[in-house]
């Protein structure tokens, strides 16, 4: 047997004197041998505010559930199918759904193209799973198609993409300058490929992304996790542009796929960006931090960040870890975090699977860890030093 959960929310109401039939708070269905079983009764279109489908079914089911959707012609406001792609029908309908504000589904090569005029025009919230990401370009693109003088989904302002497979960086390319056409405030893209993937390396910029500045001005979450075979070329420049450009910004989230930047680069963002909290970024610390006492100069303290992920970034690996002969690597490296952010106490510090895809061996991982172990230690004592 195969089994469908259904959770069906009524938009609240007064009730009435007499009702010919049960408001359901939550109905739970089952699917056996094909069968999709129709509700018991009809709820009424304006009634309906919520459905939310998990399970897998086969074709017959599916083309049930479909024909049940189909029968709301006024939509929902919030919709979730996971786990089997929709049809091309099915998501034509959805898109002109005018009151769809959340929508989570999985679509597949059968679910394109969409030409559903001014699509998806009340959706703020979009969780989508796909094979790879050029079935959501494909999507955003079709929404272009539209109307090309407009926004993409003018009132979307999150978006949750998870993908099954790794995807080429062409097409990462094109979807980081689509995302420009967009006014978003949370992006989040993982490739969820962790294992499978056989490509050989490869890398993005961000550049395309970061072309036309005042599109992002919006951006407060950035999470951008390819697999890991592919490498984010970021450059100190870049992370200066970000930064001036997504001041609103709360978190930024490269996996530590990003080719290091300077301790510099990571003290301006957290500077800039006052209501930054989280950061997972590597950086590049073989050399002495940038420390400046002048408040002339350099902008206030970051006093929300609490969360710094640093990966498997570099750090000066020669000479002993003992303070007193090693000043630049355990002194001013926690005295600098400390300065661009005094509450931050605690770093994360990984230790990378997949050794074949960077120019480190696994014993020079082990020591960079080992120091920045040490590192965090100074921060902590600093940190509760301040109080």
């Amino acid at each position: 047997m195969v089994r469908l959960a259904c959770r069906i929310y009524p938009r609240p109401q007064p009730p009435p004197a007499h009702r010919r039939y049960p408001c359901p708070g939550h109905l739970k269905c089952s699917i056996s041998q094909g069968h999709f079983p129709k509700p018991p009764y009809r709820l009424p279109a304006p009634q309906l505010e919520a459905l939310e489908f998990v399970g897998v079914i086969d074709t017959l089911a599916t083309s049930e559930l479909e024909s049940l959707l189909l029968s709301y012609p006024e939509g929902l406001t919030q919709l979730s199918i996971r786990f089997f792609g929709i049809s091309n029908g099915l998501l034509e309908a959805i898109a002109a759904w005018p009151r769809l504000r959340y929508l989570t589904l999985q679509i597949g090569f059968k679910s394109m193209p969409l030409h559903a005029p001014q699509p998806f025009q009340a959706l703020t919230d979009l969780h989508m799973s796909c094979e790879d990401l050029s079935l959501f370009t494909s999507l955003l693109c079709s929404i272009q198609r539209t109307d090309p003088n407009t926004s993409i989904c003018p009132n979307l302002k999150r978006t949750y993409i998870i993908t099954r497979r790794c995807s080429p960086a062409s097409i990462w390319l094109g979807l980081l300058a689509l995302l420009t056409r967009t006014k978003l405030e949370h992006i989040l893209i993982v490739d969820y490929d962790r294992v499978s993937c056989h490509a050989g390396p490869s890398s993005i910029e961000l550049r395309p992304f970061l072309a036309c500045p005042t599109a992002l001005a919006d951006i407060k979450t950035l999470l951008i996790s390819p697999t890991h075979n592919m490498t984010i070329i970021l450059t100190d420049t870049d992370v200066y542009t970000l930064a001036r450009a997504c001041t609103r910004l709360y978190s930024i989230n490269l996996g530590n796929h990003n080719t290091p930047v300077s301790l510099g680069a990571l003290g301006y963002i957290v500077r800039r960006c006052r209501e930054l909290c989280e950061v997972s970024l590597c950086v590049d610390a073989l050399g002495t931090a940038p420390l400046d006492d002048d408040e002339q100069v350099r902008p206030q303290p970051n006093r929300r960040l609490m969360k710094l992920d640093i990966g498997e970034s570099p750090i000066a690996c020669v000479g002993p870890l003992d303070p007193l002969t090693a000043p630049d690597l355990m002194m001013s490296i926690p005295r600098f975090l400390h300065m661009i952010a005094p509450r931050l106490a605690e770093l994360e510090i990984s230790l990378g699977l997949y050794f074949e895809w960077t120019r480190q061996t696994e014993m020079e991982t082990r020591n960079d860890m080992e120091r920045w172990e040490k590192v965090e230690d100074a921060l902590s004592e600093l940190a509760q030093e301040d109080g």
